[in-house]
């Protein structure tokens, strides 16, 4: 959907490529969409690590079926949140309004 939106996507495997990439690369990047649930090392703490490297990216994270409990994440920066399945529309909104 990112591609489809017009963005260049960079994709990991997991949590520690993740953050990997990002050490690489960050003043790449536009914005980060981090799923929760990454193998070898989850989300919040492939954000927690990626936010000591660059804490200026904005960050939008996924999570299956709604599992997002915002105030179970305990970051620097708010996030934009949006739950599996992802819709154009409503993705598309939430990158507009992270970007803005």
């Amino acid at each position: 959907m990112a591609e489809e939106l017009g963005f260049t996507v960079l994709e990991a495997a997991n949590g520690m490529e993740a953050v990997e990439i990002f050490r690489l690369r960050h003043s790449e990047l536009a914005l980060v969409l981090l799923d929760l649930s990454l193998p070898l090392m989850d989300g919040q703490m492939a954000l927690g690590e990626m936010q000591k490297i660059d804490n200026h990216i904005p960050v939008v994270l996924g999570s299956p079926h709604g599992a997002i409990k915002e105030e179970s994440i305990h970051v620097e920066m708010q996030p934009g949140a949006l739950s599996k399945p992802y819709r154009l529309a409503e993705f598309r909104g939430l990158l507009q309004r992270t970007l803005a």
